[in-house]
């Protein structure tokens, strides 16, 4: 009977940034190639952080008893691990886990309707300061201050939702897959228009 394998992450920036810390869900004890050893995991759940080291390599490190335990997952070819959305597959004969590694990235963004606002800012006011020397000559100069002031803005709000699915096979009849499946969600404000603080 296959391992099968959960890990579900809590924020996933994959290949925005290279580390994604969730959980791995394990429903019967799975066994890893690690450090020339093979590492046992009884079923459980555990902290674990993801980091996709480079094309070729990635790296889990599973929290076991406050202690963590590194499993490393070797490519022997580049993969395009897809930003946004896009799917990828490593057949066993290609990683050192000798796992059949099926995965897919779905993005879907949600952009709401354009937004006007006024809001503060600050800028540089130049101010003169003249004195009269003792000779009765006018001498003056310029300083810059910083003031506050208002400018007119036009913005979307854009709302991302990633997540990435991925399924490791142990054998080629594809059963008791273990699954890897991460998803986040992020809001951000877009500015279209910014006007001239005043």
């Amino acid at each position: 009977m296959l391992k099968k394998l959960m890990i579900v992450a809590i924020s996933l920036g994959l290949m925005a940034c290279d580390e994604i810390d969730g959980n791995l869900h394990i429903d019967e004890a799975l066994h890893f190639n690690s450090m020339g050893e093979v590492l046992s995991i009884p079923a459980g759940t555990y902290e674990t952080e993801l980091d996709f080291k480079s094309k070729k390599k990635v790296e889990l490190k599973i929290n076991i008893n406050s202690k963590n335990q590194k499993v490393v997952i070797e490519f022997d070819r580049e993969i395009n691990f897809p930003k946004n959305n896009g799917e990828f597959s490593v057949p066993p004969e290609e990683n050192n886990q000798n796992m059949y590694i099926n995965g897919q990235v779905r993005t879907n963004v949600e952009r709401s309707r354009r937004r006007y606002e006024r809001e503060t800012c600050e800028y540089d006011r130049i101010i003169r300061r003249c004195r009269t020397d003792r000779y009765g000559r006018r001498i003056c100069r310029d300083y810059r201050q910083r003031v506050r002031g208002w400018r007119d803005v036009e913005y979307h709000l854009e709302r991302t939702e990633k997540s990435i699915h991925i399924d490791l096979y142990q054998n080629h009849d594809y059963e008791g897959a273990g699954v890897f499946f991460a998803e986040s969600t992020r809001s951000r404000r877009v500015n279209e228009y910014t006007g001239r603080c005043y």
